[in-house]
């Protein structure tokens, strides 16, 4: 999934994106809507600079 969030955080930025939302994110990674949740507090787990509330902040490095 980690691959996955990468590579559309790339395409996202690439395209000047700089910041989704988690219901596009879970689209995006292919997931069912009820994971939203749990998605949405990994990633703010894993990577809680990125999360500007109440979106997910594309990074620059991706």
């Amino acid at each position: 999934m980690l691959t996955e969030l990468t590579r559309f955080e790339a395409e996202a930025h690439s395209h000047g994106i700089t910041h989704t939302t988690f219901r596009r994110l879970t689209e995006a990674l292919d997931l069912p809507g009820a994971q939203r949740e749990e998605l949405r507090a990994l990633l703010i787990a894993m990577r809680p600079g990125q999360y500007t509330a109440p979106l997910w902040s594309i990074a620059a490095s991706s």
